[in-house]
C-alpha cells in the first residue's frame, strides 16, 4: 500500500536526519586504530567511598541466578552434540575481544552460530527499516523531543548534541531512545569502531565466517527497534536525561561495565540498575521496561527460535551478556526446557 505524500515527506525527512546523525556521531575512519578508552571503574571507587552501598550491591548480585559466568555448556537428553551459550558485549576493547581459548574451542566445534542479529546492521539497513516504519523513530505529531524535558535538561541536551556535531533543532523530531543509543558509547569507542575495530559480537561473526560456520539471527532489526520504541516517552526521556547529565563520566561508565564483563560479574548489573531506578519515577519505569521488554520478553522469543537448532545440537549462541543471568535469563529458561546447563569458562 502506498503511503500518503505527507507521510512520505515525513519519513524522508527523518531518514535524512538519521543519516546526518550517523555521519556526525561516528568519526571518520582512521588508518591507525585509536587507543582504548581510559576510564575508571566506578564500582571499585564506590567500594572505597561507600563500603556499605558497595557491599549491598555485591550481596544482591550473589542472589542473581547464573550471574557469574559468560560461557555455558548446554546438554540435551537425546545424545545430540553439546551446544554453548556465550555472553557478548558491544565493545571493541581488546581485553574483551581477545576471546578465551574455551570460547574459541566451543565456537570452532559448532555446526551453527546464532546471534541476536545475523550481522551487525549497516546504516542503510537501519534506514530501510525506518523508511517503512517512521513511527518507531518520530515524535508524535505536534510534539517536540524537548517537550519531555525541563528547560535546564533541554538546554543541556541541546549543548550535548551540538558538541557532537549534530543539529539540535533537527533532533527535535526524534524519540529519545534513538539519541540514547547514539550517545551511549563514549567518543573513544566510537572512534575505535569507526576505524574498523570489531566489538565482541563482530569478532564472533568474523571467526564463524572464516571457519565456514552458518550464521543465523534469532531476531530481526525491526523487532529490536520496536522494543526500543515501545518504552513510554517519559521513561525514554528519563534515561536520556541521566545519560546527558553525566557525559563527563562516559568513559568511566564504559570501564565499569567492561570490568564487570571481564570478571564475569554480569549479574551485578541488575542491583546497579535497581539502585539507579530508585533515583526517580521516570528511571524506575525505564528500568522496569528494560528488564521486562528489552531483556525478559526477548529472552523468551530467542529461546523459542533457538529450540529447533538446540534439538539438533552443535549450536553456539552468542548474545548480549545481560540476556544470560536472572530468573528470566536464558540459562534458567534453558534449564526450564529440560536442558542441563553448566559453566564452561
Amino acid at each position: 500500500m502506498m503511503c500518503s505524500p505527507a507521510r512520505w515527506r515525513r519519513a524522508t525527512f527523518l531518514l535524512a536526519v538519521i543519516a546526518l546523525f550517523l555521519a556526525r556521531l561516528a568519526p571518520a575512519a582512521m588508518a591507525e586504530a585509536p587507543p582504548r578508552c581510559a576510564g575508571h571503574d566506578l564500582l571499585a571507587k564506590m567500594g572505597h567511598d561507600n563500603p556499605a552501598g558497595y557491599a549491598a550491591i555485591i550481596e544482591a548480585a550473589k542472589k542473581v541466578p547464573a550471574g557469574d559466568h559468560l560461557l555455558w555448556r548446554i546438554e540435551g537428553n537425546h545424545g545430540q552434540p553439546a551446544s554453548y551459550l556465550f555472553g557478548t558485549i558491544h565493545y571493541s576493547d581488546d581485553r574483551a575481544t581477545n576471546l578465551p581459548p574455551a570460547v574459541r574451542k566451543a565456537l570452532a566445534g559448532s555446526h551453527t552460530v546464532a546471534l541476536e542479529l545475523a550481522a551487525i546492521p549497516k546504516p542503510s539497513e537501519l534506514q530501510e527499516v525506518l523508511r517503512g516504519n517512521p513511527k518507531l523513530l518520530a515524535m508524535p505529531a505536534g510534539k517536540s523531543l524537548y517537550d519531555l524535558f525541563t528547560l535546564k535538561a533541554a538546554a543541556q541536551l541541546r549543548a550535548t548534541l551540538t558538541a557532537h556535531g549534530a543539529n539540535p533543532d533537527q533532533a527535535a523530531r526524534l524519540q529519545p531512545w534513538f539519541l540514547t543509543i547514539l550517545l551511549s558509547a563514549p567518543d573513544c569507542e566510537r572512534r575505535r569502531q569507526a576505524a574498523g575495530m570489531l566489538p565482541v559480537d563482530g569478532v564472533v561473526i568474523k571467526l564463524a565466517k572464516e571457519q565456514n560456520i552458518p550464521i543465523v539471527g534469532l531476531e530481526t532489526l525491526k523487532e529490536q527497534l520496536s522494543v526500543m520504541a515501545s518504552m513510554p516517552l517519559k521513561a525514554q526521556a528519563a534515561q536520556l536525561a541521566q545519560l546527558v547529565s553525566a557525559t563527563e563520566a562516559a568513559e568511566d561508565r564504559y570501564e565499569t561495565l567492561l570490568q564487570l564483563y571481564l570478571h564475569h560479574r554480569i549479574g551485578t548489573m541488575f542491583p546497579i540498575m535497581a539502585m539507579e531506578a530508585r533515583t526517580s519515577a521516570g528511571l524506575d519505569q525505564a528500568v522496569r521496561n528494560v528488564n521486562e521488554n528489552l531483556i525478559a520478553n526477548r529472552n523468551a522469543n530467542m529461546i523459542e527460535r533457538a529450540m529447533p537448532l538446540l534439538e539438533k545440537g552443535g549450536l553456539f549462541i552468542a548474545v548480549g551478556s545481560l540476556h544470560l543471568p536472572g530468573e528470566k535469563g536464558l540459562v534458567e529458561r534453558l534449564r526450564g526446557k529440560g536442558y542441563k546447563v553448566t559453566p564452561a569458562d
